[in-house]
């Protein structure tokens, strides 16, 4: 049974409150604003979580399928650094079944560059964890938190957030009132588990959630906000929850989602299962960062399960390339490096193009003193990243701000000491970005590229039919003449130049209708042209 309780105004509760508070202490002492921020904020909460369908019946859910479907912006992963950005569709799907323990969250999207969806899921099954992908792969990784992961489901379902801000309330605080498109709000806040402060707007009216608000790091803007919008409510075995939700990045509209929903409903246990033509793999990070001598003086350095950083030793310096995700990553790949080579300064910071996995580090490879190699029409965003104010992540750049200085490619750029040479080509456009970098080593006979030989030389899984993005790299290294024989990806493994010619095969046979794309695609998908808004662009 929920609770039913006369409704009050919240000022007048409040009032209500203060008065005990003062014949408590014999109105001789005032209560702390800790406190007093607390009961404000448990007010608003209470009501909120009442509108929401109660407590007892949100923490009664035992099942949950939630299917978010729509259209995301992809900001900083676009063709061009400052926009316009691609659209492209889609789906998240997050399902829970509490009294199994069993937890899924699977994702896909329409890549740039990709005919074809991307995706990757993550299943729990008691004291089993796995994690699987488009590239027909799964990796047994028990324990590896996804038993913890439940802000899945509390990001993108406003009373399982109510339901755990009321578990966290010693952390909970009113931050006082605010107008929302033409709405009173009553803000509060809380930190969850993880230490992630969450901001929730309550209509004062309705005593729905708004939305939600949490600080983050950006690449291109530094300290920033993320927030989520939710609108359209319903009531769903007698539980209110948005069905559309609009979620933004320092005021860039990132997503923008409709939701189907199902509660207490027998779950489809086939979304759990793994396909039986799936790959089974290892991530063999299980050691966690390492770094490996693919030739003399040259290293290859993995700081996750999908990204590498390429190191060259020449006599005097080193070449580094890319810079994925963040100055902390980068940073420990630098450390790896000092494993092997401890004294040499980092001349050069090899860039592949802008997108924020593959350059979100650069401000720790300047520190180190080393120039930026990219193309001109990247320039103003790299200078940008590097005066961002950045206080919440706190990096090198933050103590000792320096200006980035650059060694910019047209064509081709030649670096060449003693007996090592790298030969750093501009190719762009490609079909995933507008200006991209390769970078060859020719006595080795080795290429590293990023996000257009995933198909070739996948992280995990199988060798994939070549993507439109691999396509174009296999032409183009016929078309500069280049004599390679070891293919290096930022995201991937290391393979042969085989691995690209199986690539490009299956996807003839995948073409002609040969090979059928279990698990992924019932039918051969054709090419399409992602659709491109300006920045900050809002939909109806």
């Amino acid at each position: 049974m929920n609770r039913v309780r006369p409704r009050f105004s919240i000022a007048f509760r409040f009032i209500v409150f203060l008065a005990t508070v003062g014949v408590a202490a014999g109105s001789t002492e005032s209560s702390t604003l800790t406190e007093v921020s607390y009961h404000r904020a448990r007010v608003v909460l209470d009501d909120a979580l009442d509108a929401a369908g109660g407590l007892e019946r949100i923490e009664a859910i035992d099942t949950i399928t939630l299917e978010w479907r729509g259209t995301q912006y992809w900001v900083d992963q676009s063709p061009r650094p400052f926009g316009p950005w691609v659209t492209f569709p889609e789906t998240r799907t997050v399902i829970f079944d509490r009294s199994r323990d069993w937890k899924l969250y699977r994702f896909s999207n329409q890549v740039p560059g990709f005919d074809r969806p991307w995706w990757y899921a993550g299943i729990h099954q008691g004291d089993k964890d796995f994690w699987l992908g488009s590239e027909e792969f799964f990796v047994r990784e028990d324990g590896f938190g996804l038993a913890e992961s439940d802000r899945m489901l509390y990001r993108v379902f406003p009373p399982e957030m109510l339901s755990l801000a009321h578990q966290r309330m010693r952390t909970l605080r009113w931050m006082g009132g605010a107008d929302v498109r033409g709405r009173k709000q009553d803000v509060i806040s809380f930190a969850a588990p993880n230490g992630t402060l969450y901001t929730l707007y309550i209509d004062s009216e309705t005593h729905l959630v708004t939305k939600y608000e949490a600080l983050d790091t950006q690449i291109l803007y530094g300290d920033s906000w993320k927030e989520a919008f939710f609108s359209e409510y319903q009531t769903v075995d007698g539980i209110r929850f948005p069905s559309r939700m609009r979620m933004y990045t320092h005021g860039e509209l990132v997503n923008d989602l409709k939701a189907d929903i199902e509660i207490n409903r027998p779950i489809d246990d086939s979304m759990f299962d793994i396909p039986g033509h799936f790959h089974e793999t290892v991530s063999g990070f299980a050691e966690g960062p390492r770094i490996v001598e693919l030739a003399e003086h040259v290293f290859l350095a993995s700081v996750n399960p999908s990204y590498n950083i390429l190191f060259v030793e020449f006599d005097s310096y080193v070449l580094s390339v890319d810079a994925p995700r963040t100055s902390a990553l980068t940073d420990s790949g630098i450390a790896l490096l000092r494993q092997r080579i401890p004294d040499k300064p980092i001349k050069y910071a090899g860039m592949t193009h802008h997108h924020w996995d593959h350059c979100g580090g650069v401000r720790a490879l300047v520190a180190e003193g080393a120039q930026i190699i990219t193309t001109s029409g990247n320039v103003a965003f790299f200078q940008k990243v590097m005066t961002e104010h950045r206080t919440l992540a706190r990096d090198a750049i933050s103590d000792e701000p320096r200006e980035a200085e650059f060694s910019l490619v047209t064509d081709k750029l030649l670096l060449s000491e003693g007996k090592q040479t790298v030969e750093v080509y501009s190719v762009g456009p490609t079909p995933h970005v507008d200006e991209m970098l390769i970078y060859f080593l020719p006595q080795q006979k080795m290429l590293f590229t990023a996000d257009h030989l995933a198909q070739a030389t996948p992280a995990f899984g199988v060798v994939q039919p070549a993507s439109p993005g691999t396509v174009f790299m296999a032409e183009k290294i016929k078309e500069l003449g280049l004599d390679v024989q070891t293919l290096i990806t930022a995201h991937g493994g290391v393979g042969s130049i085989k691995n690209l010619e199986v690539s490009l095969l299956l996807r003839k046979q995948r073409d002609k209708g040969d090979v059928y794309q279990k698990g992924v695609s019932g039918t051969p998908m054709r090419p399409s042209l992602p659709h491109l808004v300006p920045r900050g662009t809002t939909p109806p």
